[in-house]
């Protein structure tokens, strides 16, 4: 599983709010959801977050080993 909890340290840690990266015009209320959510993301939504917050992909996203018997969308 990818978490975002990393996102929410490092917004934390630099002062910067979901609400404002709506404002600027980064992200959309939806995509705050699912962002809290740990929803699947493109690869392109996450280089948008690392090109705004001028950071790398682990510094916001974080793999968590799931068991096997998951889901892992794998086919």
């Amino acid at each position: 599983m990818i978490t975002f909890e990393p996102l929410f340290n490092y917004l934390k840690e630099h002062n910067i709010t979901l609400y404002r990266m709506i404002k600027d015009g980064v992200i959309t209320p939806t995509e705050t959801t699912r962002i809290r959510s740990d929803h699947n993301f493109r690869l392109s939504f996450i280089g948008r977050l690392c090109k705004y917050l001028e950071c790398q992909p682990e510094d916001i996203i974080e793999f968590i080993p799931y068991d096997d018997d998951e889901d892992t969308d794998i086919q």
